[in-house]
């Protein structure tokens, strides 16, 4: 069977309300499947397409995906069954006739921010396995680096507020560079909301760009905790949790980062500040793309 055939099958039988049986017999060996599909005849329709389609946007099973991506498939499993769990449990709170509205509005609320959690690991695998297997072609153009890091900051500028914390910029308004706006925008998002997430409340987060006769700097900083030095090797491994991380975090951020900065043939790395806080070091290099 080939691979839209399996898609349009699995989403004729999730709308038919016949999901497990035949979701298992589609896919033999893939047991997370199992388990959403198990979990499917809870959500109504749309719901159930939107997440079976994220799960098959990649044409391949969690095995596959597990493989392309060098991680074990019991680290994506991991990810996945963790906000199963908790959704399942919601789902049976749901059903106790006795909730106020409020009530069953605050666990409906929680259930919408799992599912998002999920949307966002699948999405973010997909981005991974797609960039590692050079499907993606990146659209290279001549731009302002301030239009690219103020476009990594809009969307985050809530979360910076709520924490009443400051994103201070030095970019020079005339420094240009090669590259795709939208993944370098994402890249530098990403690690923008590492520093947001680790740093106090009232804390700053500074971007400065620095343009040297082989190549661009840009320099992310915050005023937080700092990492510990072990911890340091592994920001950038695919589902790592170092100290500290927040509850909830898949440690697939700053590793997306990594790889979409790469493959513009940058590189990444970080450091603790001498007087505290964390450090990124963004390294564009001229003529290599």
């Amino acid at each position: 069977m080939d691979d839209e055939n399996i898609i349009e099958k699995c989403s004729c039988n999730i709308i038919h309300n016949d999901i497990v049986e035949k979701v298992k017999k589609t896919l033999p060996k893939d047991e997370i499947l199992y388990d959403l599909a198990e979990f499917f005849k809870v959500f109504g329709d749309s719901t159930r397409i939107k997440i079976i389609c994220a799960l098959f946007e990649s044409e391949m099973c969690v095995c596959d995906l597990a493989a392309l991506l060098n991680v074990s498939q019991s680290a994506i499993s991991h990810q996945l069954k963790t906000p199963l769990t908790s959704l399942n449990i919601l789902n049976a709170s749901l059903c106790n006739e006795e909730l106020t509205e409020e009530e069953r509005y605050e666990l409906i609320r929680k259930q919408a921010m799992l599912l998002s959690k999920m949307e966002w690991l699948i999405a973010t695998l997909l981005k991974i396995s797609k960039l590692d297997a050079g499907t993606i072609t990146l659209k290279l153009q001549e731009v302002y680096l301030k239009d690219v890091v103020e476009k990594a900051i809009r969307p985050l500028e809530i979360a910076a507020e709520l924490k009443m914390q400051t994103i201070k910029k030095e970019v020079p308004a005339e420094l240009k560079l090669t590259l795709d706006v939208e993944w370098t925008a994402e890249a530098l998002g990403n690690v923008i909301k590492n520093c947001i997430e680790h740093s106090p409340e009232g804390g700053s987060i500074e971007i400065k760009a620095i343009e040297r006769p082989l190549l661009t700097q840009v320099i992310i900083e915050d005023n937080g905790a700092g990492f510990q030095e072990k911890d340091i090797p592994h920001l950038f491994d695919r589902f790592y949790q170092g100290n500290g991380s927040t509850i909830g975090n898949a440690g697939l951020g700053l590793a997306l980062a990594k790889t979409i900065i790469n493959n513009q043939g940058g590189i990444i790395r970080a450091k603790n500040q001498e007087l505290g806080g964390a450090e990124f070091e963004i390294c564009f290099y001229r003529g290599l793309l």
